[in-house]
């Protein structure tokens, strides 16, 4: 009898806790497990020597000397940054089903296929006319692209002026007219006019009614003898002027202020309007 209680003979051999008002832990002396050998601090109990033989009970705060002593671990090293200029790591993994954003290709022959017969059947529907408009040449805008030239949206009022067409007879014609754009230049104002007297001189007119020509229509010979344009550009594009070639600088040229004569013509642009005014 340990405490008030009947112990049976088959925990001999285990430790036992029970509430005692010092919360003692008991154990058999000649247990064979690693925890039997208690603490020296030891109080003995005869309540339980009739059945179990000798025991020893310890106090509780004691528990912890039964225990193995904590794994030490090495000291963590100081974080440090990678070395040289490399991109700081910001891996993304939580992005999920990549294959739903993977963008193929493999229609690419029956896209273009498809975009051929488009075309011409444009070309059929749109027969004997040509299939685009007529469109001026411009100067792409930036340092880097300014020295080409490119199709523009459209003529401008002067350019249409000079060449003598009207602006509503332009549209009737395949003329694309833009009524934002404007000449900069003398130089695009004379390029697009000539480009449009060209245009003029080499198209046939078909009347609105067969059989029925009015003042400016072409005549039977022009209209049997007309040829659809195919290309891409109704009429083809300028050829660049090409810049001075290289030269080897004479001793005039090292004698002469270019400096000062550029000083002059700026200020002679920037007073134009005083001086007319002040003569």
């Amino acid at each position: 009898m340990v405490g008030g209680f009947r112990l049976p003979l088959h925990v001999a051999s285990t430790h036992l806790l029970y509430s005692t008002p010092y919360s003692y832990k008991v154990c058999r002396e000649s247990s064979p497990s690693p925890r039997a050998s208690c603490p020296t601090r030891v109080k003995q109990n005869s309540l339980g020597r009739s059945f179990l033989g000798q025991l020893r009970i310890a106090r509780r705060p004691q528990w912890s000397a039964c225990r193995p002593a904590p794994r030490s671990w090495p000291a963590e090293k100081p974080a440090r940054m990678v070395r040289h200029n490399n991109v700081v790591p910001n891996q993304h993994f939580h992005k999920t089903l990549w294959q739903d954003h993977v963008k193929t290709w493999f229609d690419q022959a029956a896209r273009k296929k498809r975009r051929r017969l488009a075309r011409a059947k444009k070309a059929a529907a749109l027969a004997p006319r040509p299939v685009g408009l007529l469109r001026p040449a411009v100067h792409p805008p930036t340092v880097k692209y300014n020295y080409k030239l490119r199709q523009g949206r459209g003529f401008t009022f002067a350019e249409l002026k000079e060449a003598g067409i009207k602006k509503k007879e332009a549209l009737s014609i395949g003329i694309a007219v833009d009524h934002r754009r404007r000449n900069r230049s003398a130089e695009s104002l004379q390029l697009n006019a000539q480009r449009l007297k060209e245009y003029k001189a080499a198209l046939i007119l078909f009347p609105k009614k067969r059989g029925k020509p009015k003042a400016g229509d072409s005549g039977k010979e022009e209209l049997a003898a007309a040829q659809q344009v195919s290309a891409k550009t109704v009429l083809p594009m300028p050829a660049i002027e090409k810049g001075e070639e290289a030269m080897t600088i004479t001793a005039e040229m090292k004698a002469d202020n270019v400096f000062h004569k550029l000083r002059v013509a700026r200020a002679d642009y920037r007073l134009f309007g005083i001086r007319q005014r002040n003569q």
